[in-house]
């Protein structure tokens, strides 16, 4: 399909700022339903019998932009929802901001990239719920570790009998958190059980040494069930943990680096994935041995492990069997 329009909408928390490319027109509308149908009628003024041939564009916002996702979505629009990174660097060099110039610039970046831009996927209900499930997980445990280590340091410079009080609420705090977090797992749990095919995945996934629940969770909320890449390493593109080389003529020419735009909590959660594998897993184990014995970089070699975790994960689901440790079976 050939696109001809572009809208381009800068999302805050109240309201919503649009611009149509064509025209440069403007309107400013609240973010709530009753908004999304004054911004429909008044693009559908704007391109006339061409709504169809049109892209809105927005950045990735989170909870302010979900209900909007959801309208267009219910009213079969074609929509894009970008990396707020991407479109900032498309921009150049800035002085200023206001949301309606925002709003041009996302216009701008959309009418550009009108053929390249794809279709916003929308994940199902059972995904949005684990996603919204595992954002308030993180919430709780940042607060409990953060509990933990204040207690830790009261507990080096304080006396707890003459503090009882003190150190009770820490406690009961801290235990309250607990089980919080244990409730939210359970939720999430159920949601996997609920679901055959979310059910298969988490065996499958979950039968690779190093990948427990919660990583197994993230897996499918970053995948949208394994849907939204097609390889392997286009997901580790997307975590920051594919190595691509760093070269400009000859004054410039390093290893292979991975890039720093990336998804840091699953980046962070490979990061522990590796570490228990190269202990339990013994031909990880051997290989990462191996490396460090031939002087290769500690950090770099975990980065290796994290690779090949991922790569066995996609590995699992499209050969729809669990993972089997070859060598334990080798003659």
């Amino acid at each position: 399909m050939k696109l001809k329009h572009a809208i381009g909408i800068d999302v805050s928390k109240d309201t919503l700022d649009v611009i149509c490319h064509v025209n440069g027109a403007y309107i400013k509308v609240q973010n709530n339903r009753t908004g999304f149908k004054q911004l429909l009628s008044w693009v559908k003024k704007q391109v006339g019998k061409e709504l169809s041939l049109t892209l809105f564009c927005f950045e990735h916002t989170g909870l302010y932009s979900l209900q909007l996702i959801l309208f267009l979505d219910e009213q079969k629009l074609f929509f894009a929802v970008e990396s707020p990174l991407a479109i900032k660097r498309s921009m150049g060099l800035k002085r200023g901001k206001t949301d309606k110039v925002d709003a041009r610039e996302i216009a701008h970046y959309a009418y550009l990239r009108r053929e390249e831009l794809q279709q916003f996927k929308m994940p199902s209900e059972q995904i949005r719920k684990m996603h919204v499930l595992l954002t308030q997980r993180d919430l709780l445990v940042t607060h409990r570790a953060a509990l933990k280590s204040a207690q830790g340091e009261q507990h080096r410079v304080l006396t707890v009998g003459e503090n009882k009080v003190l150190f009770n609420v820490y406690e009961q705090t801290i235990a309250h958190l607990t089980k919080q977090i244990e409730k939210i797992e359970a939720a999430l749990k159920a949601i996997i059980t609920s679901d055959p095919q979310l059910r298969k995945l988490f065996r499958l996934i979950t039968s690779i040494k190093g990948i427990g629940d919660i990583i197994a969770y993230y897996m499918l909320v970053y995948t949208d069930g394994f849907t939204q890449f097609e390889t392997w390493r286009q997901f580790a593109c997307y975590c920051g943990i594919a190595p691509f080389d760093h070269q400009s003529g000859t004054s410039i020419k390093s290893g292979k680096q991975v890039h720093q735009v990336s998804n840091r909590k699953i980046k962070s959660l490979l990061f522990l994935a590796a570490a228990t594998a190269i202990q339990f897993d013994a031909e990880l184990k051997a290989y990462y041995d191996r490396r460090i014995s031939e002087g290769k970089n500690r950090m770099y070699t975990l980065n290796a492990v994290k690779n090949k975790l991922v790569a066995r994960i996609f590995a699992v689901v499209k050969r729809e069997s669990p993972y089997v440790q070859i060598h334990l079976h080798a003659a």
